[in-house]
């Protein structure tokens, strides 16, 4: 799900998807799990600008829609489609 997003995200910017997140930085987010922006701060390779740039994306990837909401799970799916 992570190298998907990176490159949906990259494809979006027109840019090589190690220059969103490299190879490293997603291992870290994988073990780690950053629930939210101050965490993903927290995981080695995101820096200040890649958090104001990539940090609400990532943390809607990975928080998803609420729980039994069929009309923000649409939503949901929606944004991500635009990335």
């Amino acid at each position: 799900m992570l190298r998907s997003l990176r490159r949906r995200i990259a494809d979006r910017l027109q840019v090589p998807a190690y220059r969103v997140f490299n190879d490293r930085t997603l291992r870290s987010m994988a073990q780690r799990r950053p629930a939210n922006e101050e965490e993903l701060r927290e995981v080695p390779g995101v820096g200040d600008v890649t958090l104001q740039r990539f940090g609400a994306a990532w943390t809607r990837a990975r928080n998803g829609p609420p729980p039994g909401c069929r009309f923000m799970a649409a939503r949901y799916r929606a944004a991500l489609e635009m990335w």
